[in-house]
């Protein structure tokens, strides 16, 4: 597949709602007024733009959308997943690893422990699950910097831990990359479409030789680019994570609705700061000013006085007959206009807001504080939420043993070593959270642990655990100080016990002594 096939093919996988959605998720609860579903002037309309622009100025939001897929993605990779290697072949019940293989494990794990911190691929992935969950698509990318490559367009490295600290993780936006699925052979291929600095359009393309089983990807646009083959047993640098869009449309309009109230209650406050007064049948504080040619008065009104300790004169408007003569003078009167209660946009809001949590399962987080909800409610709100997370969990952690693998696998390459680590297979567990549970649920979370139904692991993070790893090594560090301690009380008291042994053996001796002198 070349360049220009390969970015036809991923511009034709439309995302619906992307663009709207990553607007509310970054901020912009404007988008040019699309995203205003209040009043507005008609289109063309004279002054319309300048309405509109107060509009804006005026419009309050509350980023829910950015909340609950924050909640989500927290709940799936809030924590550190828990990953690891192990061997592909299937171990007998009972069986260990052989010591070369062990000791192959212990490299793999501790070359990759270094390029998960120095890396930050933790939060990578955090920014990718969002991605996730407002497009529905997101995409994965190990590369090395093309400034770091040899004029072949390789890497050469001596040791494991040289070529691994090469390797860079990017999440480009789901719209640049993603995997291409070729109908006929249903073979994927991996594609980037990117600008470079200099606006030049190129687009990568990784696919796998048949023939040689080789990884290749070749750079296009302007001129080629091909990388040396890598041998990276079938596995492609780009990984692609989908699901359905979490943000829906009725997400998006309870959003607008929510936005809706939020800026309606901020005019009401105004409108109860600044009242609005509407005077009838008054003639307003002013003078009569005749006119230099014509001679005729006409009346110029002065501006209405408002505010503390202000006094205003109002006169009733004249009343006139057909010949203009007055016969009397209007009553005036002065209508306030108060705001509306408050309660009707809370409300409002209220409702809004507890409807985008109903559609993406998060109903848990607005009973959590509500002290009329049941403990059943909660749980079966919470159960709900832990139920919807499933779809995203099953991604990552498919995402996750191919970031591992093929990192692996690429660091082998590149030293030289290629399939070294083709006999293990990575393991990645997602740590879900959540959030706090009740005293009740951490009960039962304890008797499941001790009937051996959870392991302790898994009881610690529901718990709220957060590195479980540490917390075991603190417990295990506690327990042994704790066997020390009572090994030294144990000591002591044997050394007092084997003390007064000898003392009581020296009385009886002593006293056998003098019983034998007596008698002489």
């Amino acid at each position: 597949m070349n360049g220009t096939d390969a970015r036809a093919s991923l511009a034709k996988r439309a995302l619906p709602g992307l663009k709207e959605n990553r607007a509310f998720y970054e901020g912009d609860h404007w988008q040019g007024s699309t995203a205003w579903i209040g009043p507005r002037p008609a289109v063309g309309e004279v002054g319309g733009a300048e309405v509109l622009s107060e509009i804006q100025r005026a419009l309050i939001s509350k980023n829910a959308i950015r909340e609950v897929v924050t909640r989500h993605m927290g709940a799936v990779v809030g924590q550190e997943p828990a990953w690891g290697f192990t061997l592909v072949r299937a171990l007998a019940d009972g069986e260990e690893p052989t010591p070369d293989e062990q000791a192959l494990i212990d490299e793999a794990e501790a070359a990759l422990t270094v390029l998960w911190d120095t890396r930050r691929l933790h939060q990578d992935l955090q920014q990718a699950v969002a991605i996730l969950l407002y497009a529905g698509r997101a995409a994965l990318r190990l590369y090395v910097p093309s400034g770091l490559l040899n004029d072949k367009g390789a890497i050469v490295a001596e040791k494991l831990a040289d070529a691994l600290a090469v390797l860079y993780l990017d999440v480009p936006k789901p719209e640049q990359a993603g995997l291409v699925t070729d109908r006929t052979t249903q073979r994927q291929t991996g594609v980037y479409a990117y600008t470079t600095d200099d606006g030049a359009e190129r687009v990568e393309v990784v696919s796998v030789d048949l023939a040689s089983g080789a990884t290749l990807i070749q750079i296009s646009g302007g001129e080629n680019d091909e990388r040396a083959p890598v041998q990276l047993g079938g596995r492609l640098t780009i990984c692609e994570l989908s699901r359905d869009p979490l943000i829906t449309p009725q997400v998006r309009q309870q959003q607008m609705l929510l936005n809706l109230a939020k800026t309606m209650l901020a005019r009401n406050v105004v409108l109860g700061g600044f009242l609005e007064r509407i005077i009838l049948n008054a003639q307003l504080p002013g003078e009569y000013v005749e006119d230099a040619v014509t001679k005729k008065k006409t009346f110029v009104p002065s501006p209405l006085k408002t505010g503390a300790g202000t006094t205003n004169v109002l006169a009733g408007l004249p009343v006139s007959d057909a010949t203009g003569r007055v016969t009397g003078y209007a009553t005036p009167t002065i209508i306030y206009r108060d705001p509306v209660p408050v309660t009707t946009f809370n409300d409002t809001a209220d409702a809004a807001y507890q409807g985008m949590l109903e559609e993406v399962h998060q109903l848990h987080a607005a009973i959590a504080g509500d002290a009329t909800a049941s403990g059943e409610s909660r749980r079966q709100a919470r159960a709900d939420f832990e139920a919807s997370l499933g779809a995203t969990i099953s991604e990552v952690e498919a995402a996750g043993r191919w970031l591992l693998e093929t990192a692996l696998a690429m660091a082998a390459a590149f030293a030289n070593q290629p399939g070294r680590f083709d006999s293990l297979r990575a393991t990645f567990t997602c740590r879900v959270d959540s959030g706090p549970i009740s005293a009740d649920e951490q009960d039962q979370t304890r008797q499941n642990v001790e009937a051996g139904l959870l392991s302790k692991e898994t009881g610690m993070v529901r718990i709220g655990v957060d590195d479980t790893d540490a917390e075991k090594t603190k417990i295990a560090a506690e327990g042994e100080t704790a066997n020390q301690a009572q090994q030294t009380n144990a000591t002591a008291i044997l050394g007092r016990a084997g003390l007064l042994a000898q003392q009581v053996r020296g009385d009886t001796q002593q006293q056998v002594n003098g019983e034998t002198n007596a008698a002489a």
